[in-house]
């Protein structure tokens, strides 16, 4: 509560600066984790307050992974009062090592809340009538202490990524009206976790995703089940983009050295950790003429269309 205070009107720590003590190192790891923490606290306070964006907990599950079986406790994720009574809805998934409401935990410390977190991303949605979901992946900010973490938390850690996007599906989205439309943005790791949930609840998710927007993604569409990998590669090519960190201006067409299955844009930023915040007007654009399209298994050549338009 003390860091959090320290943050001006603008998101920004002013007693420092405070990139010149990191920058000298003198400060701890322990103590910019400290700041790490702040932000995200502050963060979640701005998304309740401004967005009315709310914690939900989910239950607690059992899974098998790498052939144990793993006990996830239950996990608060965030998301907008009155869901169920919007027609389309923001699903929000960080990626690994961020705390919620981060995409990049050092550019909250370092430089502004509105450089390093959804904040921005989120006056949007509210604008555009989304109703939010704010994925939580990371159980290292829920669980274990530093010190005590060890090969079976890692275990643990890698188990609850993988499958929390399963509950928050099964908990939240599969409750929702069934004209309800998710448009999903999903950074780096966090783009695993969307094709984990495609490989297991594949007629489910597409019924309802309109648009998926992966900003620098590293799934691999290896890891898919050989008997699900056709229909998802049509459909990831027809219903998604990935904005991936690029020295070519924002939203040409680039190519991917890893195999994700769909087309591919560039950010505008060489930066992997700014990817989505430098994207996020080309996102948003991209998910306004998707709304159009009212059958998500919909022809190549009106994705084509769309994405010649954003350019």
């Amino acid at each position: 509560e003390r860091m959090t205070s320290l943050y001006d009107n603008k998101g920004r720590f002013p007693p420092m600066p405070l990139q010149e003590i990191v920058k000298k190192r003198k400060i701890t790891q322990s103590e910019f984790d400290g700041y790490v923490r702040a932000s995200s606290s502050l963060i979640i306070s701005q998304m309740k307050d401004i967005y009315d964006v709310n914690a939900f907990h989910l239950p607690p599950s059992e899974v098998v992974f790498e052939n144990q079986s793993i006990s996830i406790p239950s996990l608060p994720i965030y998301k907008s009062t009155n869901l169920e009574d919007r027609d389309k809805i923001l699903l929000i998934i960080a990626g690994n090592g961020a705390r919620v409401g981060q995409w990049c935990p050092r550019r909250c410390v370092l430089e502004t809340l509105d450089e390093g977190s959804i904040l921005p991303i989120l006056g949007m949605a509210k604008g555009e009538n989304y109703g939010i979901i704010v994925a939580n992946p990371d159980i290292e900010a829920v669980e274990a202490e530093e010190g005590n973490r060890d090969k079976s938390f890692d275990i643990l850690k890698r188990a609850t990524f993988r499958h929390h996007i399963l509950d928050v599906w099964d908990h939240l989205i599969d409750q929702l009206p069934a004209n309800c439309r998710i448009f999903v943005i999903c950074h780096s790791y966090g783009g695993t976790s969307v094709l984990h949930l495609l490989d297991q609840r594949f007629h489910r998710a597409s019924s309802r995703i309109a648009a998926i927007a992966f900003s620098d993604s590293v799934h691999q569409i290896a890891d898919l089940k050989e008997e699900n990998r056709s229909q998802i590669l049509e459909f990831l090519e027809h219903n998604a983009i990935n904005w991936m960190s690029s020295e070519e201006m924002r939203n040409v067409d680039v190519e991917s050295s890893l195999s994700i299955g769909c087309p591919c844009r560039s950010a505008g930023t060489t930066d992997h950790m700014f990817t989505t915040q430098s994207a996020h007007g080309c996102i948003f654009q991209y998910f306004r003429k998707m709304e159009t399209i009212n059958d998500p298994w919909i022809s190549q050549q009106l994705v084509t269309s769309i994405a010649i338009g954003l350019a």
